[in-house]
């Protein structure tokens, strides 16, 4: 009988496809010690969860290939949905790089729900899409997998106590790195705007939809609200006060979501796209420029 598939290596090249995944999120420092430094924690603090994320996924896999080890045609079933499923990891991890520079957060159940769906979110993130990304998307599965082909596939002959003594220090050596990257991330590293990057995107979206599947709090935009909400718009009448000079002007703001200026025949659009607009800026002041303190809906708020 052959000797088991062993899947260290696939989990190795998972793991180091995920951290490569996160790298792509920070820029390339200047070559000094301080920004080097600063560059390698960063990356440790948002790329340890994954890193546990790969070493638990390739466990849950080891314990599915040796309950299969007794039927060969099992066992060659679980290692090719094994390496299905880890090159499938690998391009989520790319993904989802793209999706949190979108929503600066993990993609989730609860979000995904309050968008609809992807196709809602399709013309926002479409405008993210590179050629670069569409390489990165296929390419990293691809190459994934070729290191997975060109790696041993099973386990190597006995280990010897020094091998035993070389496994032992680099587990303890990769545990050590772990703890100090989740102090780190339990310390100021919290005070970051862009934190929820430390979140591994794979266990994120699994948890928040296991949440939800076993009758969790989400978030529900169909449910009915108390009635005393509406309490909060009501309108006190106040008795007339006695003019005692011209009243000032109101100021009626018009906020539109996610539509840009070109599209405006307000701003020389080729097409009578907001003819009410138009009519109302004769007795209206028309800015022809404007900054917004941010110009992404999920950081606006």
């Amino acid at each position: 009988m052959s000797p088991p598939p062993s899947p260290f290596w696939p989990t190795v090249w998972l793991a180091l496809a995920l951290v490569l995944a996160k790298a792509v999120h920070w820029s390339l420092p200047e070559l000094t010690a301080r920004r080097l430094g600063e560059y390698v924690t960063d990356l440790g603090v948002s790329a340890h969860q994954d890193v546990l994320f790969a070493i638990a996924f390739g466990l849950v896999w080891g314990l599915a290939l040796r309950i299969s080890r007794h039927s060969p045609r099992a066992q060659r079933v679980v290692w090719r949905g094994f390496l299905a499923m880890a090159a499938f990891c690998v391009f989520y991890a790319v993904a989802s790089i793209q999706i949190f520079a979108f929503l600066r957060s993990p993609l989730t159940y609860p979000l995904l729900y309050v968008a609809g769906d992807m196709k809602s979110m399709r013309s926002s993130i479409g405008s993210f899409v590179s050629p670069s990304l569409v390489v990165g998307l296929f390419g990293a599965p691809i190459l994934f997998l070729v290191l997975c082909r060109r790696t041993p596939g099973h386990a190597g002959p006995p280990a010897t106590p020094r091998r035993w003594a070389a496994r032992a220090a680099a587990g303890i050596g990769i545990a050590a790195c772990l703890f100090a990257a989740q102090q780190a991330a339990g310390g100021q590293w919290r005070d970051r705007d862009d934190f929820l990057i430390v979140r591994n995107p794979h266990w994120a979206f699994l948890a928040s939809a296991a949440v939800e599947m076993a009758g969790g709090h989400g978030v529900r935009i169909d449910e009915p609200f108390p009635q005393e909400f509406l309490t909060d718009f009501e309108v006190t009448p106040r008795p007339p006060r006695r003019a005692r000079g011209p009243r000032p002007r109101n100021v009626l703001l018009v906020v539109m979501e996610t539509t840009g200026a070109r599209y405006l025949s307000l701003y020389g659009s080729r097409y009578d796209t907001t003819p009410s607009l138009v009519r109302e800026s004769s007795r209206a002041l028309v800015f022809d420029a404007f900054y917004c303190h941010i110009g992404m809906t999920a950081n606006s708020g």
